[in-house]
């Protein structure tokens, strides 16, 4: 196995780094080493101008080449994970802002093409972004909700009882609260765990004077997804539909399986304004609604970047 360090531009302090690995076989008159580093330094220049390094490693051995390219994001706040963090570090960030982010989310079925961790998914990715545009350590997630209407016999989706979910939730906030956290900020995309995230929110305030916001992630969107999408209104918004396929192929491309992208409309119903209760896999035998396919990362980009810049706008004067 030998190792070669192709590009290495300098990496300042407090940065972190994605991974994106390829395959490609190795021929010696090909010159594909040569070809991949040519890509590679066509990406440096690309990314220079929007604050991003490069690194490009390449392991050979056999008739195989490995490269691995990292790219380094920088500016800003560094991304802080409470469960990467020693207590030291820990309590020097937490005693700066008094101000955690729980990410809280849900396994459910997301339709064929998306994964059914989604939820917990842009719960954490929308998280990570507050954190390193304003400094706030990001808490545990909490990755199993409320998902009783989504449940799917077949399998796909996990779900505890509300009872469960609140006393767990408020035992991780109360003993975050009890070391001098005054502030959460809740990134809870999943619906059916609004309600118990509220009632938490506002036992706190009453009793410990402990502020809480919640980044309802499929809601807050929908206004500034206006004149982005396709779509508006249900046909955008549903259930793994042109926004949330959109969202999750800019956070995650990796996941996304674009082939299975298929337009299932929206169900008859007489009577909308009247829930009815009725199991959604019933319903959706596909476990999403509406039209996917014209859903795009560049439509997800500008979901992601307008929303998350409303949110630390909000976040830097709620004090």
């Amino acid at each position: 196995m030998r190792d070669r360090l192709f590009f290495m531009r300098n990496v300042p302090r407090g940065t972190f780094c994605t991974e994106d690995c390829c395959l490609l076989r190795f021929c010696a008159c090909c010159a594909a080493p040569k070809r991949a580093f040519h890509d590679s330094g066509e990406l440096t220049e690309n990314l220079r101008s929007n604050n991003y390094d490069v690194i490009i490693t390449c392991n050979s051995q056999g008739s195989m080449i490995k490269f691995k390219v990292f790219v380094v994001r920088y500016g800003g706040c560094p991304m802080l994970l409470m469960k990467e963090m020693n207590f030291v570090d820990y309590r020097a960030e937490v005693a700066k802002t008094r101000a955690i982010i729980l990410p809280v989310g849900a396994f459910e079925v997301w339709g064929p093409h998306l994964p059914v961790g989604a939820d917990t998914l842009v719960a954490e990715e929308i998280a990570n972004r507050i954190s390193e545009k304003i400094g706030w350590v990001v808490g545990p997630s909490v990755p199993v909700g409320y998902s009783e209407s989504l449940f799917a016999p077949e399998g796909g989706t996990i779900t505890v009882r509300p009872e469960s979910l609140r006393n767990y939730l408020y035992d991780i906030v109360e003993s975050l609260a009890e070391t001098g956290v005054k502030r959460f900020c809740f990134v809870g995309p999943h619906l059916g765990n609004v309600p118990i995230i509220t009632e938490i929110a506002t036992h706190l305030r009453r009793t410990r004077n402990v502020k809480c916001c919640l980044i309802d992630w499929w809601r807050i969107i929908q206004p500034i997804c206006k004149g982005i999408l396709k779509y508006d209104g249900r046909p955008a918004h549903a259930h793994a539909a042109e926004a949330g396929t959109s969202t999750f192929m800019y956070l995650r491309p990796d996941l996304v399986k674009a082939e299975r992208l298929k337009d299932v409309g929206l169900a008859a119903n007489e009577y909308p304004d009247i829930p009815q209760f009725a199991p959604f896999v019933e319903t959706y035998p596909e476990a999403h609604v509406g039209d996917p396919t014209p859903a795009s990362a560049e439509k997800g980009e500008q979901i992601v970047g307008k929303t998350v810049e409303r949110v630390v706008e909000f976040l830097k004067q709620w004090h």
